[in-house]
């Protein structure tokens, strides 16, 4: 992303939904790093 501030905000928004989310996460439906691209994706 060209646009830094908003890659920023972006980012911040992932960790935001990740701490509030994180007891969704299931070990037995796929790997944590999946589960975080998934979350990152569904915010943009």
């Amino acid at each position: 992303m060209k646009d830094q501030p908003r890659a920023e905000d972006l980012l911040q928004d992932v960790f935001i939904k990740i701490g509030s989310t994180i007891d969704s996460y299931d070990a037995r439906q796929g790997r944590l790093f999946t589960w975080l691209l998934t979350v990152e994706y569904c915010i943009r």
